[in-house]
């Protein structure tokens, strides 16, 4: 942490590191590189922050599983698979921290056994080997070029742009492969936080963000279509839930929508710049809800993660903090990068409708972020709990990731130039407002708001998990088809059954016409011998 630190500070150049194993008899032809530069040093630092907070908070919230060697050894496993995505210069070392995660998200997913964990994990496996298949085939053509180098490129084919895309955003929960991440809440509350934070849902825009400089323009528009289409998804199925870790993984949708959103305007940097201060405050907004699920028993209703405030200051004051920020309030970081995009001349000149969607999903966001605020400090109906020594580890938790964000602030302060515009900023500030105001007042009258319940598809993401669910279908009619035809079971079954049938016949003509067999045996052999001696 120290050396990344000061390597932060003091500026570092891109540089690549080769590393010649061909001493070590069993690694002859093994040559290790690795890419590092300014803003993969970056990641792995706020990336490491978030590990450190959350290995602390893992003696909390799992301090009594039988198993937590394991945990934490598939966990560690899952961050150096990202640290390897995140320094390979190819795409062949890529491939190896694309599938780590993968791999170890299934185990991690799946780890308290029960049906909804393991129907989660299979769910979000394959979702995400749908997208290694795209990716896999997109290494076809990088053969036109010799080399698996993701630096030195001379640019892509439409087909492998497309591939590419469908590749990352399978891995970033983009629609309409958004389905699987509010699934992944089954995993225990540690690994959300880290999933959701620096790992498996950034791996994808990671990789957008590097390959931009090959990307043509045409899909630099797919790219702003489904950002904001997932911006507005993700915001509005947050409003109408009422699991507290899902409304929390809705907001990594939209969040991630928003970046996405970002990245299509041109906004590179400014768009790496948010996925980072996003990466720590929802990392500290999911500390601060498992701080509050380990109150209240792991119930994860809404509803009950109330009285949080006399329960505990703390977390309710992180919890608070989190929810400004990845609001837009001003004048913290997510207010800036909305500003910049509602003042911007690319995003003046784009569509008409586009620009009221982002405004509506503006509005929301504030909506759902203070909507799980108010439910969880402000209401007292569900008065229980205690937190005991939870206070004194939070304490430190918390300490690492504002210490990071200090550091972050401080390495991005001379990259990224930031001019306010008054009446964009005075819109942002309003939009706030009106969606706190608005957050509020569904809250305390609840009782107005029940045709909201005619919206409930909108939590199964516009019918996305039926269709996910008919898909699975799908798989298992064809394992069946399969298991049944192809690999022979139906054949063998077939001729088993014909010759059980024929076989009971024979015994059955066999046994009730004894002397007719006898005598239609002789006539046979009597025709046969008449015959042979005609001829």
């Amino acid at each position: 942490m120290s050396v990344l630190s000061i390597v932060l500070w003091v500026g570092v150049a891109p540089l690549m590191v080769v590393l010649d194993c061909s001493s070590i008899r069993l690694l002859e032809y093994f040559v290790l590189v690795v890419f590092v530069d300014y803003y993969s040093v970056l990641f792995m630092f706020v990336l490491f922050s978030i590990v450190l907070s959350i290995h602390l908070f893992i003696s909390v919230y799992m301090g009594s599983d039988g198993n937590l060697f394991r945990f934490v050894c598939i966990l560690n496993s899952f961050v150096l698979s990202m640290v390897v995505l995140i320094v390979s210069p190819n795409l062949v070392s890529l491939m190896l921290g694309w599938d780590g995660l993968g791999f170890s998200s299934f185990l991690l997913v799946a780890w308290f056994g029960c049906f909804a964990s393991r129907f989660s994990s299979v769910k979000t496996f394959l979702t995400n080997r749908l997208g290694d298949g795209f990716f896999l085939v997109s290494f076809f053509f990088f053969f036109l070029q010799g080399h698996f180098y993701l630096y030195v490129m001379d640019g892509l084919v439409w087909i492998v742009g497309l591939l590419f895309l469908f590749s990352f955003y399978t891995k970033s929960a983009h629609f309409p492969f958004s389905s699987w991440l509010p699934d992944a809440m089954a995993a225990p509350t540690p690994v959300s936080a880290l999933v959701h934070s620096s790992t498996l849902v950034t791996a994808g825009l990671y990789l957008l963000f590097r390959f931009s400089y090959v990307l043509p323009s045409w899909v630099m528009l797919i790219i702003h279509d489904l950002g904001l289409w997932t911006l507005f998804l993700g915001s509005l199925a947050a409003c109408l839930d009422y699991n507290s870790k899902k409304v929390v993984a809705y907001s990594t949708v939209s969040q991630l929508g928003f970046i996405s959103f970002v990245f299509s305007l041109g906004c590179f940097e400014l768009g790496f710049m948010y996925m980072m201060v996003h990466a720590l405050f929802k990392a500290l907004l999911f500390i601060s809800v498992g701080s509050l699920l380990v109150v209240k028993t792991h119930y994860q209703d809404v509803r009950h993660l109330n009285n949080s405030w006399s329960l505990n200051p703390l977390v309710s004051f992180n919890f608070f903090f989190s929810c400004f920020v990845l609001s837009g309030f001003p004048f913290f970081s997510g207010f800036y990068i909305k500003e910049m995009v509602m003042s911007g001349h690319e995003f003046v000149n784009s569509n008409t409708w586009s620009f009221y969607l982002f405004v509506f999903s503006v509005v929301l966001t504030v909506y759902y972020t203070f909507r799980l605020f108010v439910f969880s400090v402000m209401s007292y109906r569900y008065n229980y709990g205690s937190l005991g020594d939870v206070n004194k580890v939070s304490l430190f938790v918390f300490m690492y990731l504002y210490v990071a964000v200090l550091y972050v602030g401080l390495s991005l302060y001379n990259n990224v130039y930031i001019w306010l515009n008054f009446g964009s900023s005075l819109g942002i500030i309003m939009l706030s407002i009106g969606g706190l105001v608005f957050s509020y007042k569904i809250v305390v009258y609840a009782v107005f708001v029940e045709w909201f319940q005619m919206l409930n598809y909108v939590v199964q993401m516009f019918f996305l998990n039926v269709v996910t669910v008919g898909v699975n279908f799908s798989f298992m009619v064809g394992s069946y088809l399969i298991s049944v035809v192809d690999s022979g079971f139906f054949l063998f079954s077939f001729i088993n059954r014909l010759s059980s049938l024929f076989s009971g016949v024979f015994n059955l003509v066999l046994v009730r016409g004894f002397f007719l067999n006898w005598v239609s045996l002789i006539g046979f052999t009597f025709i046969f011998v008449l015959g042979f001696v005609m001829i």
